[in-house]
């Protein structure tokens, strides 16, 4: 049954129509642009590759394989350093063909690399030598920094799971980061589709090998750059459990699909997610939210809070 504020998919379809929108034209005004404040000095730009199957989950565990990143600075605006590990998987030790077809990624490449807690331990090295560790490990105040990602997936689903399967406790400063999917919203109203849609949206090319880490990271350092540009507030959106306190967003009004096309909610409030802790309910309109267009068929548990 459907209430009056979820209204039937096929009448919330209809009532979509393209617009005028422009998804280069800042939504903030000159005011609001000027008022920005950029809170960290530093962004840990990340993104972390993994074993997959092709349209369905890889049992019993997704593994990271590679894990990537870019530290980017706020103030000169440009890359100060990059970290990338190759990450060797125990649980499915054997890459998939799909995964080498779509990360580049081959079993050479894993077969002797380090393991996930050692990499872990390699990354707190380098964020130590950069200063954004105090004497306790616990990130600087002096040197601001936060992470940040296309989306919650990263951090908040597999590196959690991984972690809990191992039995690892991560560190305190995975706890929080940015999602640059809101930050984007918060600009331009509508929430993207994907990294390739919000590169497009701003104009940029497009660097090196797609779903490569390391080159994934240097794309979004690009879209952190263009955003910066149009007056964006890199403010912490996200935790494990949802939102990060006092986040809350700018409104709606307008939708992406997969094929990039912007469209115009007409007044509408966009379809309602649901999370069920036993069995995930598919959105009802699972094309405008989802992280990536691998990961069909799209479940609430995977999407949901992003609006």
């Amino acid at each position: 049954m459907h209430s009056a504020k979820c209204p039937r998919p096929e009448m919330l379809y209809r009532s979509l129509q393209p617009s005028s929108f422009d998804p280069l034209k800042p939504s903030l005004s000159a005011g609001d642009l000027r008022a920005c404040q950029r809170t960290f000095h530093f962004l840990f730009v990340a993104d972390f590759e993994a074993n997959c199957e092709r349209d369905q989950p890889i049992q019993p565990l997704q593994e990271i394989t590679e894990f990537s990143g870019v530290l980017f600075d706020m103030a000169k605006m440009e890359e100060v350093a990059t970290f990338q590990e190759f990450v060797k998987p125990k649980v499915v030790p054997t890459l998939t063909p799909f995964c080498t077809e779509l990360t580049g990624i081959i079993q050479a490449d894993v077969e002797n690399a380090p393991s996930f807690e050692e990499v872990l331990l390699k990354f707190e090295a380098f964020l130590r030598a950069h200063g954004l560790l105090d004497g306790r490990g616990r990130s600087s105040r002096d040197r601001r920094w936060a992470f940040a990602t296309i989306g919650d997936w990263d951090i908040k689903t597999l590196l959690r799971t991984q972690a809990a399967f191992y039995n690892v406790a991560l560190p305190d400063y995975f706890e929080q980061w940015i999602n640059l999917k809101l930050t984007f919203r918060d600009v331009f109203r509508y929430y993207p589709w994907s990294m390739t849609s919000m590169l497009k949206d701003l104009n940029v090319l497009q660097m090196g090998r797609l779903h490569s880490g390391i080159d994934d990271a240097k794309n979004t350092c690009q879209i952190v750059r263009q955003l910066a540009r149009r007056g964006a507030n890199f403010r912490l959106t996200s935790t494990y459990f949802g939102r990060y306190p006092g986040y809350r967003g700018e409104a709606v009004t307008h939708v992406q699909n997969k094929d990039g096309d912007v469209l115009s909610l007409g007044g509408m409030s966009p379809p309602r997610v649901f999370d069920s802790p036993s069995r995930p309910q598919q959105a009802l309109f699972p094309f405008f939210y989802a992280d990536s267009p691998i990961s069909i068929p799209f479940y609430a548990a995977n999407i949901s809070n992003t609006l």
